[in-house]
């Protein structure tokens, strides 16, 4: 498949070959789906560090420093809060 646009001309207006829309899409959708908004309040009190060696997301604590384990399916935000509940 070639990944240059094919644009048709069509009475003065200019427009792109439907498969190149679909392609465009399909990237915008991918796209939507990575910048997905966290939605639990411990975010407020943990920075997300990326993952680790083990390919598993991390966050510190912004008040002791601890790390985590937190993403993904596995590890939720669950040990996150009850490290909040001991303060």
């Amino acid at each position: 498949m070639d990944d240059s646009i094919s644009m048709e001309v069509d009475g003065g207006n200019i427009t792109q070959n439907p498969e190149n829309m679909e392609r465009s899409e399909m990237e915008e959708d991918i796209k939507k789906k990575k910048t997905k908004a966290v939605t639990s309040d411990v975010w407020r009190y943990f920075t997300k560090l990326g993952p680790g060696d083990d390919g598993i997301d991390r966050a510190q604590c912004d008040g002791c420093k601890q790390k985590f384990k937190a993403g993904g399916k596995q590890y939720g935000t669950s040990s996150l809060k009850r490290h909040l509940d001991r303060f």
